[in-house]
């Protein structure tokens, strides 16, 4: 139980989580009686399950997921970091798709490609729906 609640994302949480966990196993140490004793362990184990359920797979944060990689962009002729380029930068919606990534708003080519081979293997594309372009592809400038 306290591995998985070190994986909790806010530092308030996982303390709470760990002191709760600490003062509840070493207040029920010293007993005897297997009905209190089996009662902990299924508490414990229906707590155990929550904390599975509430924390992330991997702790990260959005800078370690970028840790080791540069990611540059060409504005106004020179080359700036992605991660150096705030909000106040006045960048338009149009300007910015041009250099984020997958998790900051565009889609993943691979993901729209399977996506397409999936609706016409299952003839999706056909019948009513020919010749509907999806969202991705229209001329959002000219639409």
């Amino acid at each position: 139980m306290l591995k998985q609640s070190i994986l909790l994302p806010t530092v308030e949480k996982r303390v709470n989580a760990i002191n709760e966990i600490r003062s509840t196993f070493r207040k029920f140490k010293n007993e005897t009686n297997q009905e209190i004793i089996q009662q902990q362990l299924k508490k414990a184990h229906d707590k155990f399950g929550y904390l599975c359920m509430i924390t992330p797979k991997r702790l990260h944060t959005e800078t370690s997921q970028i840790d080791g990689k540069t990611q540059l962009v060409k504005i106004d002729g020179e080359w700036k970091d992605v991660n150096a380029i705030g909000e106040d930068d006045n960048l338009t919606k149009e300007e910015k798709a041009t250099w984020s990534n997958w998790g900051r708003g565009n889609l993943d080519p691979d993901q729209v490609r399977k996506h397409e081979q999936l609706l016409k293997r299952q003839h999706f594309m056909d019948g009513p729906m020919k010749g509907y372009k999806p969202i991705y592809e229209r001329n959002w400038m000219n639409d």
